[in-house]
This record gives structure tokens, sequence and C-alpha cells, in this order.
């Protein structure tokens, strides 16, 4: 029993993927810049959703070598924090980037699977007509500069996943996909400690 267990998650592993478009824009007076010590805030009310956006966008800068913080991290939500505090954290970490991940939009499209027959050697299988629901989800990405409270890089992006996909999926779709954006248009600086 665990090894089908473990076979199907593999197998829904596997096969979960997602997609995602991006439109963006850079400030030309920042573009000279870099950043390379990140503060990752994705404002989700779902701590989950925050927890493995975040993550995603960390790990995707941790792999090509630059520093980031996600703010579950920095900032514990079981606290408030005043602007002298976020100030002294900040300084501390040495953060020069925000980039704020907000989704504006999350639905669901669906797909209409008709009613199929299925031949093989000696058998005949009938197949009910069934739904598929796909996830969608919207964003608006900031990149601002910690000096002058500008944003240096700002971006919308559509991420689409298939019936299997999770948030973890379109989580990991987007944070590729702006991750390797960012680096492309050499906004980002490799890290200084590494």
């Amino acid at each position: 029993m665990r090894n089908i267990f473990i076979i199907l998650t593999i197998c829904v592993v596997s096969i979960s993927c997602a997609t995602t478009q991006i439109t963006y824009i850079i400030n030309p007076g920042l573009s000279e810049r870099g950043y390379g010590r990140i503060l990752i805030a994705a404002p989700f009310y779902d701590l989950e959703l925050k927890k493995d956006f975040e993550e995603e966008f960390a790990r995707d800068f941790y792999s090509i070598k630059v520093d980031a913080f996600t703010s579950l991290d920095l900032f514990p939500p079981y606290k408030n924090y005043n602007e002298k505090e976020i100030n002294e954290t900040l300084d501390e970490y040495e953060i020069d980037g925000i980039l704020v991940v907000a989704l504006t939009e999350s639905f669901t499209t669906e797909k209409f699977v008709p009613d199929y027959l299925s031949v093989s050697s000696s058998k005949i299988i009938h197949r009910g007509s069934y739904f598929v629901k796909k996830p969608n989800m919207k964003f608006n990405i900031r990149l601002y500069d910690r000096k002058s409270g500008e944003a240096a890089w700002v971006a919308s992006s559509l991420t689409k996943g298939n019936a299997w996909a999770e948030s973890h999926t379109l989580a990991d779709s987007l944070a590729k996909v702006a991750v390797d954006t960012l680096q492309k248009e050499q906004l980002l600086l490799l890290s200084r400690t590494r």
C-alpha cells in the first residue's frame, strides 16, 4: 500500500506543471543599478501561500547566487513593527532591493471532457464525461530600490496551471520566469558572501 502511495505521489508531482507569461518595464533612471540583497514580500493573508511564494523566489535567487530573504523570516507576522524597527532590520541585512509579489486575481478555468470509449485487446471501457479545473493567478510584481524608494522594475504576469497544479507549482513557475527576467535584464548582482 505504501509503495502505491509513493508511486502515485511521484506521478502527480511529475505531471503537475504551470506556465507563466510576464510583461515588464524597467525604470530608466535606475537601469544601471543592480540588486544583490533582496527582501521578498508576498502580501498574502494565507500563510501557506505566502510561504510557498516567498520561499520559491528565495530558492531561485539563491540558485543564481543572489542573496534573498523572505519577509516571513525577517518580519514574522506575530509582531507589529514600527518604521524604525523595519529600517534597522533592513540595514542589518544590507537589503538593497525589495521585491513585492502581489496577487491581483485568482481564478479557475474549466475544460469539459466528453464521454468516450476505450478499446483494448478484449475490453471496452466506457468513461463518463467530466470537467477538469485548472488554476490561474495574476500578479503585479515590483522590485523597489531601497535607497530611492522608486520601483526599478514593474511586471504583471499570468501563471496558468494544469489540472494537477498546486500553489507551489504556480509559485515555482512564476519565480523562475521573474528571476530569469531580472537576471537577463542585468538587474541582479552576485552575492558578496558566497
